[in-house]
């Protein structure tokens, strides 16, 4: 996409789509929630989410900043027939996230378990995105890696999959998570042979979930 950002290693690509598949499978046979249901932030032109949507999760919700990049991702999961299991919003993650929070906690306050899904008929179409209830969370942040309120929200979830184009930053993000979840799993991608750049992916499941 012209002007937006694109990751130009194909091989590498389908390598990081693989073993999200692969992590995206051990969810789905380890969580017992149902429908399960995955929050993609930062989702770019819907690459994982095509994949994902449907073989793993019941839905997919893709939230992305870049307008170009959403109109991309919708039509994507258009031609690939994944519109029924999956949503692209154009969105910012910080606010997108810090509106969950403010909701989750007001959900605890009051003792509700799920979000305001009776909510009036005039609330706004992100409004009910924010108020659906995820099993997961897939991220893929740029090299400042997560805000302060996107780490705490995804938190909230029972795993979270991180792909991360600056190592130091899932460290720092990291170190937050790592108070509630337990990586499981780690992989090295080098997107850009013969540069000191490398990918890192983790997947991380909650300490509740494993001590189940």
């Amino acid at each position: 996409v012209e002007g937006s950002f694109s990751n130009p290693n194909l091989s590498m690509c389908i390598h990081t789509l693989n073993w999200l598949c692969d992590c995206s499978a051990h969810i789905k046979e380890t969580l017992p929630q149902r429908p399960l249901n995955l929050l993609e932030l930062y989702c770019g032109s819907g690459n994982h989410t095509v994949a994902l949507a449907g073989t793993f999760f019941d839905s997919v919700l893709g939230v992305e900043i870049d307008k170009k990049l959403v109109e991309h991702a919708q039509h994507n999961l258009r031609e690939n027939k994944c519109a029924t299991g999956a949503k692209v919003i154009k969105a910012n993650s910080q606010r997108f996230c810090r509106s969950i929070l403010r909701r989750r906690q007001y959900s605890m306050d009051k003792k509700v378990v799920k979000y305001h899904q009776q909510r009036s008929s005039d609330v706004k179409n992100e409004d009910r995105d924010r108020d659906q209830t995820f099993s997961a969370v897939l991220v893929d942040p740029p090299r400042a890696g997560l805000d302060k309120f996107t780490r705490r929200n995804i938190a909230g979830y029972p795993a979270i999959m991180y792909v991360s184009c600056n190592p130091q930053a899932l460290m720092r993000d990291m170190g937050e998570l790592v108070q509630s979840h337990v990586a499981v799993r780690f992989a090295f991608l080098d997107h850009f042979p013969y540069t000191r750049h490398v990918e890192c992916a983790v997947y991380m499941l909650s300490r509740e979930i494993l001590a189940s």
